[in-house]
């Protein structure tokens, strides 16, 4: 993962921070919001960053999604339903802009203006 904002994409919205191990991230109006006691939040957020880090511009498929945030489950039905439920929760609780859904799946577009910090 990057230690830096990605300059080479034309950046949207405000900056967002995010801790290199998903247990946090600042909003675009300053607000800190912890994720530490939110296991399957923390993965997904974890995923899409590392998603957006690697292969930019490239969606997860839910299927994906669900494999990082809840590791080792298997679900004949409801994975989407999961998966919806928690990337809603993450857009509420305030990364509505910077978490996209694509045709394809799930992603942190090139164009946001995310920072990964250490902890």
């Amino acid at each position: 993962m990057q230690d830096a904002v990605d300059m080479a994409f034309e950046p949207r919205g405000a900056l967002v921070k995010v801790s290199r191990d998903g247990s946090w991230f600042v909003t675009a109006d300053g607000e800190t919001v912890s994720l530490e006691h939110r296991k399957n939040l923390r993965l997904l957020l974890c995923a899409l960053v590392a998603q957006r880090t690697q292969k930019p511009g490239e969606a997860m498929s839910v299927d994906e999604v669900f494999a990082f945030g809840w590791p080792g489950e298997r679900v004949a039905m409801g994975a989407q339903n999961r998966v919806y439920v928690a990337l809603s929760t993450l857009r509420k609780l305030g990364l509505r802009g910077v978490i996209e859904r694509s045709r394809s799946g799930y992603l942190i577009p090139p164009g946001a203006f995310l920072s990964i910090e250490d902890d």
